[in-house]
């Protein structure tokens, strides 16, 4: 049950309205809470009137009244000479005393007293009653003897002394309607706000417009005094307002004359005077004692009882106590009990094995004073505690729970499992509970919280602030163009938006630019007689490393500049401008003259530089970067192309290899495919390493070495078995010692049609079966691996001065909240005029993820410096073909961020949408657009030549052009 009562401190009992009829308990159902708030009255010359009383104390029980046990034993410990096993129905016939003392029966109990009338220590030990009873021993003295009371009394069945001050919601507005008006027709609708009043609210409130406010207004006051209140004050002139109830505790306030026809800003209630909170407590009858009283029978009468302890209203030093409430109520058992409901999730702190556990208590632990107190002993000599205290910052001592003696370091050890557990080896095996072990924190965790402050906990700030704001509407009024601010348009649902920009470009082509604006504008007559320059790509080529302009150039062939430091001036022809080639960039040369080119598939790589290799001992490489460019990122996975390392280091020739980066991402750990020398090399100068990554996690259930030791097969136990997309692909395992099997990446390939069954390629094994549980397998599930590209693209090369970058497009996390999608659409027109052979070019989409700073030069400490992007593989990847007929082409692409932070791509190409693009790794990335992939068909010696022209990225209104975030 729930509820608010008064709690009538002069007749002691609680009712149900302020000096209205009495309280009376619904029936109970055990397994419920009772949650039920107090508001205190007192009656004055005879009227109960509402009172505030400082509660520094409730207790709420129920239970029986002086209720003997039924079954069970104690123990009696007189002055240290014991009545053990005292049966929970003893008399005096039954009793058994020490010598020197006397029993004798009174009602519910026994006297005992020493037979010379002297003083004693009595106590009671190893309790044992049912149900759970307390036993209260009392001392008097009686003609000059003492004399001990022994009464066996049940206790209560649930019973709490924690409460908290509960405020009375507040006054609250929101809107009903929102003010408008239909440019069409003119029709007009008035805005309307609802003032929400809950009935348990006490105390005053005004409403307030801007710096305007009313009266003081209460629960009590009705629609004719809140809308008299709101038009004398809220209003200018010509503005009015109409007050309706259509529901119990709610009043709609309309915008009328003036006002009307408008959007209106939400009017602000302001509590002025609030009382204090009314003391509301929760009894839980999810208690064994509950359903023990209950067992053979339907239902109980026990007595429900509140207690609460007041401060003195006048000041004084003592709190007094008073009883409100007792009365018997009726106690049902449940029918939805545990046993019906459906199967629970198990969430262990410890995974089962072999050891011997300590079940974990709640009343084991005191969470005041950070620690917990276990006995433990019987079985063996090592003891798993679960403490839950949430740190490994503890202290464990251990004593003998039989003669109290203090355990020595030599006599026992501690090992830290985690947060919340450790495990406890003796020397020797305890008896039952023979041992207590005592663990204790070094301190209880803290929680700091904002330090805020309300405008009315500041005396006389409010006031201040009207008068600020009045004097800034007079202001605001004198300036010529009106009101300084403008009222903000209702949400649309559209968070951010990136207008794309328009372009236009006819390329090779000098002299002045066309009057046209759009490709499907270009008139013929414009174009100059013949065309420029068009430049080929170059398939299927390795390059060629040369520190110079060659003296006799191969056509076909893919040039690499290997200087270190300096950089090759290609020379300008056919309208092709001049270009400097940076180290290790590539060039090629058409039978004309030479022109940069770039393999498309570095566009989804991110570079870094080496600066030395190292063997770690078993045959993989190791290569260290360059410490003032970018760094790897932390325990990466994937797959590393390795440019022009085999000079210095002949065993790493140039090509793709599967690699992991370490723990702090300045090296990365690679398979070479033969063994390096174990020195370390320096590299001259900086060598080029490529690398795309990510990561998933499988279990290993066991393992079959098979076939000579190259083979080996493991089967995933959880649902987590490798689902790469693929039948290929690298996997990086750890270190498993029992079958010799190093850390680092090998070969995976699918076995048959076992989906939870894979080979690995592997060295040095030995024949047998083993079994392993939880050992992590890392590999690469979403990556561009070797596997998923034409392994004639690593070496397909096209032309630079042919490679545009549409538009980038940054986004962060603000913007690209859960639960919304980015929607980027766009389209281009595309021709090629006066060509003489075949054209083609390339539109491609990449999201790209945003890293760390780049680094000080030096560690100087310049500051925060520009972050750099890793791209991804391309979300869209579309080669379309151009002729001197004009095409459209329509692209997009749309991201979505889940509610549970999942993030998913379709590309969107020529209206059709088509999911399982890559998307971003998190919510904060960048999408490009580039024009890639440009050739040109073969043309039997002749110079190819002509123009190609692009416009957009918005042909028209129709069109899209822009990105947009929506929730």
């Amino acid at each position: 049950m729930q509820g608010l009562v008064y709690a009538d401190l002069t007749r002691q009992r609680l009712t149900k309205t302020s000096g209205g009829s009495s309280f009376q308990f619904p029936e109970l159902v055990a397994g419920d809470e009772i949650r039920m708030g107090l508001r205190l009255t007192e009656s004055i010359d005879g009227q109960a009137t509402e009172v505030d009383r400082t509660v520094v104390g409730l207790k709420a029980s129920l239970g029986f009244v002086d209720q003997r046990p039924t079954a069970g034993t104690f123990d009696l410990n007189l002055s240290g000479a014991l009545m053990t096993d005292v049966p929970f129905d003893v008399t005096s016939a039954t009793a058994s005393p020490p010598a020197g003392y006397t029993v004798e029966d009174v009602p519910g109990g026994f006297i005992i007293s020493k037979d010379d009338g002297g003083s004693a220590t009595v106590s009671a030990e190893n309790v044992d009653l049912d149900p759970i009873s307390f036993v209260e021993i009392r001392e008097f003295q009686q003609n000059g003897d003492y004399k001990y009371e022994v009464r066996l009394v049940q206790a209560p069945l649930a019973s709490t002394s924690s409460f908290l001050s509960i405020v009375p919601p507040a006054p609250s507005i929101e809107s009903i309607q929102v003010g408008g008006t239909d440019s069409g027709s003119g029709a007009a609708w008035n805005e309307i706000q609802a003032l929400n009043l809950d009935p348990t609210f006490r105390g005053t409130y005004q409403l307030r417009r801007g710096y305007r406010k009313t009266s003081l207004l209460s629960i009590e006051d009705g629609i004719e005094e809140i809308s008299a209140a709101i038009n004398a004050t809220l209003g200018v002139e010509g503005e009015s307002f109409v007050v309706t109830n259509p529901s119990n505790n709610v009043a709609h306030i309309e915008f009328a004359g003036d006002a009307g026809g408008v959007a209106q800003d939400l009017l602000e209630v302001e509590v002025f005077s609030a009382p204090p909170g009314d003391p509301t407590f929760v009894l839980d009858l999810n208690k064994h004692d509950v359903f023990a009283a209950l067992r053979g029978a339907n239902e109980i009468k026990p007595q429900f009882e509140i207690e609460l302890v007041l401060a003195d209203e006048n000041g004084g030093a003592e709190d007094f106590t008073v009883t409100v409430c007792r009365q018997e109520v009726k106690v049902i058992d449940e029918i939805n009990k545990e046993s019906n409901t459906t199967a629970q999730n198990v969430d262990w702190l410890r995974e089962p094995s072999g050891l011997r556990y300590q079940p974990y208590g709640a009343g084991q632990i005191i969470t005041g004073s950070q620690h917990y107190v276990a006995t433990f002993g019987g079985s063996g000599s090592s003891y798993a505690l679960n403490h839950n205290l949430g740190t490994q910052d503890v202290h464990v001592s251990v004593r003998n729970n039989v003669s109290g003696d203090v355990l020595e370091g030599a006599d026992y050890s501690v090992t830290i499992d985690g947060d919340n557990s450790l495990t406890i080896d003796t020397a020797s095996a305890p008896s039952t509970n023979g041992l207590a072990a005592v663990i204790t924190s070094a301190g209880p965790t803290s929680a700091f919280q904002a330090h805020n402050h309300a405008i009315a906990e500041v005396t006389g700030l409010q006031t201040i602030l009207d008068d600020l704001g009045l004097r800034l509407q007079v202001i605001e009024g004198l300036v010529p163009t009106g009101a300084i601010s403008t009222s903000i348009a209702n949400a649309t649902g559209e968070i951010a938006k990136w207008k794309l920009p328009e372009i236009f470009e006819v390329y090779p082509k000098r002299g002045s630019a066309l009057e046209a604006k759009k490709v499907s504008d270009i008139k013929p007559e414009d174009l100059p007689r013949k065309g420029a320059r068009l430049l080929p790509a170059v398939f299927d080529a390795a390059p060629t490393y040369v520190s110079a302009i060659p003296g006799s150039p191969v056509a076909g062939t893919v040039y690499c500049n290997s200087n270190v430091s300096d950089e090759i001036t290609l020379p300008g022809y056919g309208g092709i401008r001049s270009r400097n080639v940076k180290p290790l960039g590539k060039f090629a040369w058409d039978g004309k003259g030479f022109y940069e080119v770039e393999n498309a598939f570095d566009c989804g790589l991110h570079e870094f530089y080496a600066e030395e290799v190292v063997s770690n001992g078993t045959g993989d490489a190791v290569l260290n970067w360059a410490a003032e460019k970018p760094q790897l990122g932390e325990n990466a996975v994937g797959m590393i192309k390795l440019t022009d390392l085999e000079t210095e280091v002949p065993e790493l020739a140039d090509g793709w290899y599967p690699f992991k980066s370490d723990a702090n991402g300045d090296s990365a750990t690679l398979v070479a495919g033969s063994n390096i020398t174990a020195a370390t090399t320096s590299l001259s100068g900086y060598e080029t390493v490529k690398v795309l990554g990510a990561n998933q996690l499988s279990d290993i259930s066991e393992a079959f070495i098979s076939g000579g030791g190259t083979t080996m097969n493991f089967t995933s136990a959880s649902a987590e078995t490798p689902t790469v997309g693929m039948d290929e692909f690298f996997a990086v395992f750890p270190e498993i010692t029992s079958i010799g099997l190093p850390a680092g990446a090998y070969k995976v390939f699918r076995s048959g049609s076992n989906n939870g069954t894979f080979i690995l390629i592997s060295s040095g094994l030995t024949d047998g079966g083993f079994t392993f549980d939880g050992v992590a397998m890392e590999h690469p599930g979403t990556i561009q691996t070797y596997d998923t590209v034409n392994s004639g693209e690593i070496n397909r090369f096209y032309p630079v001065d042919f490679k545009r970058e549409l538009f980038k497009v940054h986004v962060n996390d603000k913007q690209f909240k859960l639960d919304s999608i980015l929607s980027l659409d766009f389209s281009l027109e595309m021709a090629a005029f006066l060509a003489d052979t075949d054209v083609q070019w390339g539109i491609l989409l990449q999201t790209g993820q945003m890293i760390n700073d780049l680094k000080d030069t030096g560690n100087a400490g310049e500051g925060r410096e520009l972050a750099g992007i890793r791209w991804n593989k391309p979300s869209l990847d579309q080669v379309v073909h151009l002729s001197d007929v004009v095409s459209t082409h329509n692209f997009g692409l749309k991201v979505y961020r889940s509610s549970s932070n999942v993030i998913t791509c379709s590309s969107v190409e020529y209206g059709q949408e088509y999911g399982g693009a890559q998307a971003p790794t998190d919510a904060n990335f960048v999408v490009r657009g580039l024009l890639h992939r440009f050739d040109i068909g073969e043309l039997n010696g002749d110079e190819p030549t002509g123009l190609v022209a692009y416009s957009g990225l918005a042909v028209d209104s129709d069109t899209g052009g822009e990105a947009v975030i929506t929730a």
